[in-house]
């Protein structure tokens, strides 16, 4: 497959993701692909970051650049950090759940 056709799926897929973690967790699509830090947008930016990367396996600098343009280095500190919360934090698991489940995806 033509890469440029594969990296425009995966560009696809990103931004209905992000548009169903809005959905879920009230953050703005505009918050989340913006340079804001506060908690909600982070957590927000880094449950699309994990998500694109274990469930639709993206990788990490188109990941990045997807989210704002974002370094893959970004990208792999907020992967790690959810899937280091997500066992421990219910909420956290019940909230990266219901996105999978929106999106139809295991």
């Amino acid at each position: 497959m033509n890469r440029k056709i594969a990296r425009d799926r995966q560009k696809l897929k990103i931004s209905a993701l992000v548009a169903v973690v809005e959905k879920i967790t009230g953050v703005s699509t505009k918050k989340i692909l913006s340079h804001v830090r506060d908690a909600d947008a982070v957590q927000a930016r880094q449950i699309a970051m994990f998500v694109a990367r274990e469930y639709l396996l993206c990788s990490f600098p188109v990941i990045g650049h997807e989210l704002g343009d974002r370094d893959h280095t970004t990208v792999i500190y907020g992967c790690r950090k959810i899937s280091e919360r997500i066992e421990v934090e219910g909420a956290l698991h019940r909230c990266v759940s219901r996105v999978l489940h929106e999106m139809n995806l295991p």
